[in-house]
């Protein structure tokens, strides 16, 4: 029997399959009953050259962006026909002098260099965070380094995408605080108390910060994993859910294990 070749004749057929494969076990968490978000990584994964399933498990949303797996992006590159070569090594290694250091190599271009070290991650506030920067410091220099020489280097390839280990670290822009509107200028005479009443006031439902709604077990576990150097990132990529507030119950069996073998690998 051939290769299983699948090429929907249409959106209709399309979503159908985006179907079928939300409800397997064979999608991450984080994709399962949502066949519109499938459709949509697939669809990116194909203009980047990858296969459907290669897309679910090597694309995923962070901070509300799509970003790739660092190891599925060494792939695109080494795997595009103007490809000769991507070195990468660790300098300094078990000093406070490390530095990560990839070359990328494009026919008919010169050598791209490209470098992160211990101390451009303590001016980016990133060294000795809690999480995959206090448990894999140099596997993450590493992403950093890579992450530039190949943007720059095959930038039509990857379309300016980064990093899922480098979108962990950019900060969520801040939501911005509601702001009470009067309806009226109150008018004030000397000598006469102001009244504002309930009317003069308006706030948008909008407007108003979203609070999540977890529950009392998930926040005394999030507190738990955060002491032991597991951060909110950390747990959100390591249970393939978009934000805190997807985290169930059901999640805490798998965070405990996880966090044992953090703990035992040390």
């Amino acid at each position: 029997m051939g290769a299983l070749t699948i090429a929907p004749a249409d959106l209709q057929q399309a979503m159908s399959f985006c179907k079928i494969m939300s409800e397997s076990n064979f999608v991450p968490q984080t994709y399962r009953n949502k066949p519109g978000d499938i459709l949509a990584a697939v669809t990116m994964g194909a203009e980047l050259g990858l296969g459907p399933m290669q897309s679910l498990l090597g694309i995923a949303v962070i901070n509300g962006k799509p970003s790739i797996y660092g190891d599925t992006l060494l792939s695109l590159v080494l795997n595009h026909p103007d490809c000769e070569d991507v070195i990468e090594t660790i300098e300094n290694e078990g000093t406070d002098k490390a530095l990560a250091r990839c070359e990328v190599r494009r026919r008919g271009r010169q050598p791209a260099v490209r470098t992160f070290s211990v101390d451009d991650a303590k001016r980016a506030r990133l060294w000795g965070k809690k999480g995959p920067w206090t448990d894999y410091p140099l596997v993450m220099l590493k992403h950093r380094a890579r992450g530039f020489a190949l943007r720059d280097t095959f930038a039509d390839a990857l379309a300016g995408l980064v990093s899922t280990e480098e979108a962990g670290d950019y900060k969520t822009a801040p939501t911005s605080k509601a702001k009470a509107k009067p309806k009226a200028k109150a008018e004030c005479t000397p000598g006469e108390p102001t009244v504002i009443t309930a009317d003069a006031v308006e706030v948008k439902a909008s407007e108003l910060p979203a609070r999540p709604k977890i529950s009392d077990d998930i926040l005394r576990a999030l507190a738990h994993f955060e002491s032991i150097g597991m951060d909110d990132q950390t747990v959100i990529a390591h249970l393939e859910v978009e934000s805190i507030d997807q985290i169930k119950p059901e999640h805490l069996d798998n965070l405990r294990a996880y966090a044992r073998s953090m703990k035992e690998s040390k």
